[in-house]
């Protein structure tokens, strides 16, 4: 959703704009202006690319049919410059082979001339969104590259500050330090004399002990994570080195040095869902729907399984979010995704690609396209059902309905990219045919 914040991480970017009518450069070079913090103009596409080459926009703008080389030649080898750049497409023409081609090219917005200032800016909020999570990301990469860093040093540096004990040959406890009182909670009294089994959670069975003595045994020592409980039952991680000491060829001591890693798991978890999640809905995000769709595919054509692909997009939501804020229109995108996950299996994914835009993967469908078809067509029935219940929005009873585009898989007859395709075009023809209902994809689309 767009905020104050979407807005002046906007005003930090840099976009090149790429029009040859000079009336239309000038009129919106003066609203771009105002929204960015740099902005660069070319007249064609090969200025256009040489523009990008020198001065690396965040953003690209451009119209499609120019002298020398159209738009979305430009936008090919800018991609293949810089994959993940957003691209806007500002055109007249609205033939299907310019609107594929841009499909393809993967643009993040066509918008049609005379151009819609409001529109323009909406796609505009969504690229400045999409490229400030891509840098939340690498920042937080960043701090846990650092974090790990810092363990080295200290492990390296501070060794008094790890935990560790000593025990006999037999396993009990001699002596202990500060740092191992402060991650277990114990004290040295209550804790001397004690076997370390003491420690042991529910996390790891029998085997597990039973390998790590073995490694201990045959290579002298044993190191890895292991789930330990605290004095308090806190059920926590931490990183332990196990040693054997020996006189000649006895054995006279163990000793254990325990790092506690809470932190470092906490930070892993926390980017891993960055990466994988929507953090508004908590939703699989667009990444992680891809990578499930591999799965699906794979398994599809290995059962011989049909599966489907929904993609929902809530209609008239941009009134919603003018009149009663965005605030009010993330309340509907929560409780959305709720009523989502309530229409499909657990096996089945829902997940959110951003705005109002909404994908349901369902799997393991008949092998026959017509039983496959019914199957989908009642849980498309079954969330049009559910998304035309009012909600209460804070304050408000509101009313929303969806427009809902399928398409069904086998295998790897299509590719990710074509299926996500497929499914869009069907949801446009939804809206088409008036809004608050179900369309199929129809191959006769490939021939056009």
């Amino acid at each position: 959703m767009t905020d104050n914040n979407d807005l002046n991480y906007l005003k930090t970017l840099t976009i090149l704009y790429v029009e040859d009518d000079s009336c239309i450069r000038l009129q919106l070079a003066q609203f771009l202006n105002r929204r960015c913090a740099n902005l660069y103009l070319a007249t064609n596409g090969k200025e256009g690319l040489a523009v990008f080459t020198q001065c690396n926009p965040d953003i690209v703008i451009t119209d499609i049919s120019m002298p020398d080389m159209d738009g979305l030649q430009m936008g090919e080898a800018i991609r293949a410059l810089s994959p993940c750049i957003p691209i806007i497409i500002t055109t007249a023409f609205e033939e299907p082979r310019y609107f594929h081609r841009a499909i393809d090219l993967g643009v993040d917005k066509y918008v049609t001339k005379p151009v819609n200032l409001d529109l323009l800016e909406l796609a505009l909020l969504k690229c400045a969104r999409a490229i400030r999570a891509e840098v939340a990301l690498r920042e937080a990469a960043k701090r846990q590259a650092e974090f790990m860093e810092m363990q080295r040093i200290a492990a390296v540096v501070f060794e008094s500050q790890e935990g560790m004990f000593v025990t006999d040959a037999n396993a009990n406890i001699l002596r202990v330090n500060r740092a191992f009182c402060e991650i277990t909670g114990y004290s040295p009294d209550e804790i001397i004399g004690k076997n370390p089994r003491i420690f042991r959670s529910s996390r790891h069975d029998t085997a597990f002990y039973e390998q790590m003595w073995q490694s201990i045994e045959n290579n002298g020592f044993w190191q890895g994570e292991i789930w330990n409980k605290r004095k308090n039952g806190e059920i926590y991680p931490e990183f332990v080195t196990i040693t054997q000491v020996k006189d000649k060829n006895n054995i006279t001591n163990y000793v254990a040095t325990m790092t506690d890693i809470t932190l470092k798991k906490m930070a892993e978890e926390e980017i891993e869902h960055l990466a994988f999640y929507d953090s508004l809905t908590d939703l699989p995000n667009r990444r992680l729907l891809q990578e499930r769709l591999k799965v699906a595919l794979a398994a599809s054509k290995r059962h011989n399984i049909k599966g489907a692909l929904f993609f929902i997009d809530l209609d008239n939501f941009k009134t919603l979010n003018d009149t009663l804020g965005h605030d009010i229109g993330d309340l509907l995108l929560k409780q959305v995704a709720l009523r989502l996950k309530s229409c499909v299996r657990e096996s089945d994914t829902v997940a959110r690609l951003g705005g109002d835009e909404f994908v349901i993967m369902l799997e393991n469908l008949s092998d026959k396209e017509l039983d496959a078809t019914a199957e989908a067509k009642i849980i498309a029935e079954k969330v049009l059902v559910a998304l035309n219940q009012n909600y209460q929005l804070a304050s408000h009873d509101y009313h929303n309905t969806p427009s809902i585009g399928i398409t069904l898989f086998h295998g790897h007859e299509e590719s990710i990219m074509q299926l996500l395709k497929q499914a869009d075009i069907a949801m446009y023809d939804a809206k088409i045919a008036g809004r608050n209902t179900v369309r199929f994809y129809d191959t006769t689309h490939e021939d056009s």
